[in-house]
């Protein structure tokens, strides 16, 4: 076996050469690396965005869930209000209704008061944040998820501050006092009840904006299906109920709010 030892260098110009090859490897091991690291990220971002529009889908069709009910919700805190206005020294109590067949058979006495809220939560989104990807977006696309995600822990805020009703269910006794803050309660609720629609089709309006909406159909669907046993009781009440698609026709575009 034969070793050959380094040729010795003679000259500057063969050291240059040698430092040039080591600086074009040097550059283009560099350069493939950031190439790998930019098709690693491209495909995270692609993934995580496949990701949010099953994300979004549902909180659109939730988002409209509440701006179609928010006109008969109104109209069920009038009855409240009108019952406590009505009864004398003693309460009226206010007829209860299960939430579902599963719960009335465990033995649930129902609420006066029927506020389902299907919430707008974004678990994919912080999980994006979380492991980077968000910042490889787009930053118009990041601007605008930050936004809609910010509403959308508004509205979840707003339903936890809302004052319980379970009270009106109980035939108490009713001086001023009482009465009064009966009211302030049904109103809380009414307010808070409102502004959650409002975030609601706002959130909507910015999905549909960044081209994460499901169809029109699809919602039709969603909401002949999840929504169907609210929606047939506020009929039957003969309680409004919002259309969607007038209500989202209104709400500024993230264009003309420049976002």
């Amino acid at each position: 076996m034969h070793v050959h030892p380094p040729k010795p260098l003679h000259g500057w110009k063969e050291f240059l050469n040698e430092i040039f090859v080591i600086v074009v490897g040097v550059l283009i091991a560099l350069g493939f690396e950031q190439i790998v690291e930019e098709l690693h990220w491209r495909h995270k971002v692609h993934e995580g965005e496949e990701r949010l529009k099953v994300e979004l889908d549902g909180a659109f069709k939730s988002a409209i869930f509440q701006v179609v009910l928010a006109p008969c919700k109104s109209a069920e805190f009038d009855v409240l209000a009108d019952r406590v206005l009505r009864s004398g020294a003693t309460l009226d109590p206010a007829p209860t209704e299960a939430l579902s067949p599963r719960t009335a058979f465990i033995g649930d006495g129902g609420n006066v008061f029927n506020g389902t809220i299907r919430l707008l939560s974004g678990p994919v989104w912080e999980s994006l944040k979380a492991d980077g990807t968000t910042v490889h977006m787009p930053v118009r696309e990041q601007r605008r998820l930050a936004i809609i995600y910010r509403q959308m822990e508004i509205n979840e805020t707003m339903l936890r501050g809302s004052p319980p009703l379970s009270k009106l269910r109980y035939p108490m006794p009713l001086d001023p006092a009482t009465r009064q803050a009966l009211l302030s309660d049904i109103e809380a609720n009414r307010r808070a009840r409102f502004s959650m629609a409002g975030s609601a089709a706002q959130v909507a309006a910015a999905i549909r904006d960044i081209g994460y909406a499901p169809s029109p159909a699809a919602v039709d669907a969603y909401l002949a299906d999840a929504a169907k046993i609210q929606i047939a009781q506020c009929r039957k009440q003969g309680h409004p109920l919002a259309d969607w698609r007038k209500v989202l026709g209104v709400q500024l575009t993230l264009d003309q709010l420049g976002l």
